[in-house]
């Protein structure tokens, strides 16, 4: 069994959280998705299967609500919740293997919130008064 290394200095800490956080850029993965790549995870026909039916429409809410994953499902349905994403991402082509995409499963909604709200311009304007 491996020990924990607790008497690190300060110096140390930033260090390794700087070669985790390098690491992570040149995996070159994202967190999120864009408007395309929903579209796509929109567009898939689970009819035939309740349980992905189910995580799609909460997912799309998710994503549509800015919502953590824990206020959309409950603690003990969250692994059956990532795993079917992660299955509807495969089906959607967005991804290729579930291995890759896991880590980023968690919270995957959440952040995909801002990148796909950031894609609308919106333009403020008076709307005329209905006479």
């Amino acid at each position: 069994m491996k020990k924990a290394n607790i008497n690190l200095t300060p110096e140390e800490v930033i260090l390794k959280m700087a070669c985790r956080a390098t690491r992570h850029a040149l995996t070159k993965s994202r967190n999120s998705l864009t408007s395309d790549e929903l579209n796509k995870f929109a567009s898939i026909d689970v009819s035939n299967n309740p349980v992905l039916q189910e995580c799609q429409h909460l997912f799309l809410e998710q994503v549509f609500c800015s919502c953590h994953d824990e206020d959309m499902v409950p603690k003990l349905a969250l692994d059956t919740y990532h795993r079917s994403i992660g299955l509807l991402l495969i089906r959607a082509g967005v991804a290729s293997n579930l291995k890759l995409i896991a880590p980023i499963i968690p919270e995957l909604g959440f952040r995909t919130s801002a990148n796909v709200i950031g894609e609308f311009r919106f333009v403020d304007k008076v709307l005329p008064i209905a006479k």
